[in-house]
């Protein structure tokens, strides 16, 4: 029996459907039916042995799982995001640890800090304007 391998403990479906995390839905949809007409009761011959049928129930159950899971736009994002995680990116750059001093402008005072006079805001309602 085939063994599926697995990410973190989770199936990786697609290993399981022969894809790489980069498949484009298309190509999901068709590996999806070309598992499902190669292990389907009603698709393929007849089983020779008990163990034979339950193999390929299995290996069907598992394709019907990772197409759900693939074909759904926003299941698949969680999935890769949880299961599949992308390379880390370098740490962005931070600027130097010098102290912030702001711009000097017209009305700052020579001793360094700024008089800032601030009004209240005041809202008059709007007046009925005939036309």
């Amino acid at each position: 029996m085939e063994v599926q391998r697995t990410v973190g403990g989770f199936p990786d479906y697609y290993s399981g459907l022969g894809l790489d995390p980069q498949a484009s839905p298309g190509a999901i949809a068709r590996a999806y039916r070309s598992l499902l007409r190669r292990h389907h009761p009603d698709t393929r011959y007849r089983p020779e042995s008990v163990e034979d049928a339950n193999q390929h129930a299995v290996l069907l159950q598992r394709a019907m799982e990772a197409h759900a899971v693939l074909a759904d736009p926003i299941r698949r994002a969680r999935y890769d995001r949880e299961h599949h995680p992308h390379p880390v990116l370098p740490p962005i750059p931070q600027p130097s640890a010098a102290p912030f001093r702001p711009a000097s402008s017209p009305g700052s005072r020579p001793g360094g800090g700024e008089s800032l006079s601030v009004s209240p805001l005041r809202w008059d309602p709007p007046t009925r304007r005939s036309i």
